[in-house]
């Protein structure tokens, strides 16, 4: 608790010199930053966020280049349906994901053995599993129909002699010519890969008019094709109730709707338009940003800093000295994104970033 006081207090002190620093331009009214100026400085601020907590990032195509389009748009499409279908478990922010791309377990030495291996990290020993998910590309012969509505999927574990092992989980789906299949697998199933810290083969039967249309690696050359396996683990071997996120009910202004006093205002932030394309999904979020004039806000909004206090005593004394020095608006409240990213070894992780989403403002 007393951390957290202290962190807001931090950040409060950090906002209140940002304001006496940036504020002496001359260019700006003195009760607040330029509008272009504060933008400026929030993503200098999330660019700062970022840095910190994904040391692990990449920052060079070497990496990033092979991550082409298509592979972009399935995490993207993942992230969206994902929060969509299952808010309870990726909303929570105790939950890790991690993503597993299939390997070739013959390395390329016998192609009519059809099957993928999924190497399971280190990292993943001490967790537990809440949800694991297999996404699997198709390619539907262009004899058939654009759309296939019922296709039977199967999924086998593979033997260590590379014979069937038992069916792990079936289900039905209607796909179109090339799409992806999301398939849930029995988390118990795939936890005992962690405890024997080893790697799990799969095959997977996805039948089209006597053809198994489910690409498998020995079938692809292509990054983009290859089968993936999403996980979501906990740590500390306990399933912990879910922490869900706080509900904010902070008045948003526009353009349309301006308040010349302290308020939260929407700021889209592009990852690719500011060369940030080691950030795979979202591709774009709203950061949002606090601006206005605080003298205009009512007490309520203000801030019980000492700061903020010795603002408002001096204030009542002279109203010249309030002027000059004035209160800084900013945010008092953050929430976190989950970013789909490039690592330094070319793969894809994912992580909870914390202070990327302003909230609410304050004046201190």
């Amino acid at each position: 608790m007393l951390i957290g006081k202290k962190r807001r207090f931090f950040s409060s002190f950090f906002w209140i010199l940002l304001c006496l620093v940036d504020l002496s331009s001359g260019d700006c009214p003195k009760n607040g930053m330029c509008t272009e100026e504060l933008e400026k400085s929030r993503i200098r601020g999330i660019a700062k966020r970022i840095y910190e907590e994904l040391p692990d990032m990449a920052y060079s195509t070497a990496e990033t280049g092979k991550i082409d389009n298509t592979t972009r748009l399935m995490y993207q499409n993942w992230l969206d349906e994902s929060h969509q279908e299952k808010s309870n478990i990726f909303g929570d922010p105790d939950v890790k994901i991690h993503f597993i791309t299939s390997s070739d377990p013959f390395l390329g030495e016998d192609r009519s053995q059809l099957s993928a291996a999924f190497e399971v990290q280190d990292e993943l020993k001490n967790t537990v599993l809440v949800d694991a998910t297999l996404i699997i590309h198709t390619n539907i012969p262009s004899s058939n129909h654009d759309r296939v509505n019922h296709v039977s999927v199967q999924v086998f574990e593979k033997n260590s002699d590379n014979s069937l092992g038992p069916l792990i989980t079936t289900n039905s789906f209607a796909i179109r010519r090339n799409e992806q299949i999301r398939i849930n697998l029995p988390a118990p199933f795939i936890q005992r890969w962690f405890s024997r810290n080893s790697t799990g083969n799969l095959f997977v039967s996805a039948t089209v008019d006597g053809t198994n249309v489910a690409i498998h690696p020995q079938q692809t050359t292509k990054d983009s094709e290859l089968m993936v396996l999403q996980l979501a683990t906990k740590f500390n071997g306990v399933i912990a109730p879910s922490r869900k996120r706080r509900s904010y009910s902070t008045p948003i202004c526009t353009k349309d709707r301006r308040s010349p006093g302290c308020c939260l205002y929407d700021l889209t932030i592009e990852f690719d338009k500011i060369g940030w394309d080691w950030i795979i999904a979202p591709p774009k979020y709203n950061a949002y940003m606090c601006r206005g004039d605080c003298k205009l806000n009512s007490h309520h909004f203000m801030n019980d800093y000492a700061h903020s206090k010795i603002m408002r005593s001096q204030g009542r004394i002279d109203d010249d000295v309030n002027t000059e020095m004035g209160f800084c608006c900013h945010p008092t409240d953050y929430d976190y994104i989950k970013l789909i990213y490039v690592n330094r070894s070319g793969r894809v992780s994912v992580a909870n970033v914390n202070g990327m989403i302003a909230r609410r403002c304050g004046c201190s």
